[in-house]
């Protein structure tokens, strides 16, 4: 579904901006596709910080991995769901409530 979006913005730019060839169309849908899995990952992951009352872990486990995250580079996975599960995982390991106290 998120890459049938990054097709459609690409579309739509490509129809509306001048010289924009096929890599450059290309470039914008992968963009928009990646950038729309991190936001609706990071909104799942924020609701379910807030439902079990560890939000502030959560976004300091968001601030410290995305220091790291950063220069590597990034590894990515084949799909969205496959990052959000890992992710999560990274994240709730890294927010264990019982090792602030």
């Amino acid at each position: 579904m998120l890459e049938k979006i990054g097709e459609k913005v690409s579309d739509t730019v490509a129809v509306n901006v001048e010289n924009v060839d096929s890599n450059q169309k290309e470039i914008i849908a992968y963009t928009v596709t990646q950038l729309l899995g991190e936001f609706v990952k990071i909104g799942i992951m924020a609701v379910i910080a807030y439902v079990f009352d560890i939000w502030q872990l959560v976004l300091i486990a968001i601030f410290s991995m995305s220091i790291y995250r950063i220069p590597a580079g990034g590894v990515h996975c084949k799909g969205h769901i496959a990052c959000f599960l890992i992710s999560s995982f990274l994240y709730s390991s890294s927010t264990n409530k019982s090792s602030c106290k």
